[in-house]
C-alpha cells in the first residue's frame, strides 16, 4: 500500500506516477513545516548568511524527495538533520559574539557623518553611487545630507540612521 501511494521510499525511484509525486509533495510539505518549526522563526525572518544557506539546502534537499531522486527516508532524515544543525548553530551564536561574527559576519559602516567609509565600501563590494541609490530608495531622500550613518548588516541589507531631529518625508 505504501509503495502504491508513495513509490519506493528507501531507494531511488525513477518510475513514480503523477499520483505518487503528488502524494510525496504533500508529505514533503508536512516535513518542510516540521523543519521550519525545528529551525525556529529566525531562519525565515533574520535572513543571515546561515539562515539563507539552510533555507537553500532544505529546498534543494526536499525537492529530491518529491521526484524520487534518492531514498525518501534518507532525504527526510538529512533535512531534519540540517534543521537541527541550524538550531544548534543559532543557539551557540546567541551565546558567543565571536562565533556569531564568524558565522554571520559583522556589520560594516559604509557612510558616517558625511564621509564615505572607503575601506568598508570595498569590503562590502558597494560603490558610493550604489549606496546613494539605496538611500534614495529606502528614505525617499535625494541626498545624503540628512544621513548620520548607513550600515551594511550581515543580512546584506543597508540600515540608515538619520541625523538627530530629522524624519523621513511622507511617501506618496
Amino acid at each position: 500500500m505504501i509503495d502504491y501511494l508513495f513509490g519506493d521510499l528507501l531507494h531511488d525511484d525513477k518510475t513514480l506516477t503523477a499520483f505518487q509525486i503528488v502524494a510525496r509533495a504533500l508529505l514533503v510539505a508536512v516535513v518542510a513545516l516540521l523543519c521550519v518549526r525545528v529551525t525556529g522563526r529566525r531562519a525565515y525572518g533574520l535572513k543571515t548568511p546561515l539562515d539563507n544557506v539552510i533555507t537553500f539546502l532544505l529546498g534543494a534537499t526536499l525537492s529530491r524527495a518529491i521526484v524520487g531522486d534518492g531514498g525518501f527516508v534518507g532525504i527526510v532524515a538529512g533535512s531534519l538533520t540540517l534543521a537541527c544543525l541550524h538550531r544548534l548553530i543559532a543557539y551557540v551564536s546567541c551565546r558567543s559574539d565571536g562565533f556569531r561574527n564568524f558565522i554571520n559576519g559583522k556589520s560594516q559602516i559604509l557612510y558616517e557623518q558625511g564621509i564615505f567609509q572607503d575601506t568598508n565600501l570595498k569590503k562590502s563590494l558597494v560603490a558610493p553611487k550604489e549606496l546613494e541609490g539605496v538611500v534614495r530608495k529606502e528614505t525617499n531622500l535625494d541626498s545624503l545630507d540628512l544621513i548620520q550613518k548607513a550600515t551594511m548588516e550581515p543580512s546584506g541589507e543597508v540600515s540608515i540612521v538619520l541625523k538627530d531631529g530629522y524624519s523621513l518625508p511622507n511617501r506618496a
